[in-house]
């Protein structure tokens, strides 16, 4: 994961919109700010797609809660597994595994 990119340079970090008929200059963006917004888009886009395939899922654009239910079930999965592994344990403590 990419780190956390720095604000637009400007006295409160914050776009600003210019006048030019007050001869007011809006916020310059300059090329290091676009690509670190690019790169950070594309990042996090990578990061959540990676966590669709782990939940066997494929990008739906058409779907906007995608990266919840994949969520919701990389927990169930890990839940599941969690209690097929406690009831191993209490069989072996038991004696009916060898």
């Amino acid at each position: 994961m990419k780190d956390i990119i720095a604000p637009i340079d400007s006295e409160n970090g914050l776009f600003h919109d210019g006048n030019p008929s007050g001869d007011v200059r809006g916020t310059v963006v300059y090329a290091q700010w676009l690509n670190a917004m690019q790169g950070a888009v594309i990042n996090t886009q990578i990061e959540q797609k990676n966590i669709l395939t782990a939940a066997g899922m494929q990008p739906n654009p058409a779907q906007h809660n995608q990266l919840a239910e994949a969520i919701k079930g990389l927990i169930a999965q890990a839940r599941q597994e969690n209690e097929k592994r406690s009831l191993f344990r209490k069989k072996q403590r038991r004696g009916y595994l060898r």
